[in-house]
């Protein structure tokens, strides 16, 4: 990804309208093996996950900020036959009670990120959304507001569509879901594809 997770994650909260005055703190999740072809790697200083299987390559990785769940993740497609939309899903579900988190469509994010740059009147010169953007620019040491601007573009830009995976490609972006409920943990990611269902599981690591 071009920007670091950070950036990123600050980004989505803001255009999701979750992010708020508290100092910032990311939590980031450590995948647990559950499958003998399930690998551990490293991308940028972060902790991801690889699961195979027949058909399908699946590399993922999971952060949370405030509300939000950010999930990047790529779909290589290792058959002859396209995978299209109607045989593959992804879903998030909590730990204990198996509760779905809420998919954020990119739609959504592009509605709200409208109304925080002038969709709606007076939106963008809130004051909470004005100390929420000047916080971000200091940490991130982001220097106009143009520039994050420029970054939820990059993320609505690059947010994952479910859209074919044609036959050895891989397609790949940023999905987010919303924690409008107490998450129990370990987190489990399911993506199920021409019938077959692969099990992703992640436990809270450090935050920072």
């Amino acid at each position: 990804m071009k920007y670091p997770i950070l950036i990123l994650l600050l980004a989505v909260a803001l255009i999701s309208g979750c992010a708020t005055q508290v100092p910032i703190e990311i939590t980031r999740f450590n995948p647990q093996i559950t499958g003998k072809n399930q690998s551990i790697f490293q991308y940028m200083d972060e902790t991801y996950v690889s699961a195979e299987a027949d058909d399908l390559t699946i590399e993922t990785a999971l952060f949370e900020y405030n509300s939000i769940v950010v999930l990047p993740i790529s779909l290589t497609n290792k058959t002859i036959d396209n995978l299209e939309p109607d045989n593959y899903s992804i879903e998030l579900f909590d730990g204990r009670d198996r509760k779905p988190a809420k998919l954020l469509k990119r739609d959504d994010l592009v509605k709200i990120r409208a109304k925080y740059t002038g969709g709606s009147p007076g939106a963008i010169q809130d004051q909470v959304i004005e100390a929420t953007m000047t916080n971000v620019m200091n940490v991130v040491n982001v220097p106009t507001k143009d520039k994050l601007i420029k970054m939820m573009d990059y993320v609505i830009g690059n947010y994952f569509e479910f859209r074919p995976v044609y036959k050895g490609e891989t397609r790949k972006g940023l999905l987010c879901f919303l924690r409008n409920f107490k998450f129990e943990y370990p987190l489990t990611l399911i993506v199920k594809h021409n019938g077959e269902v692969t099990t992703l599981k992640f436990v809270a690591a450090k935050k920072s």
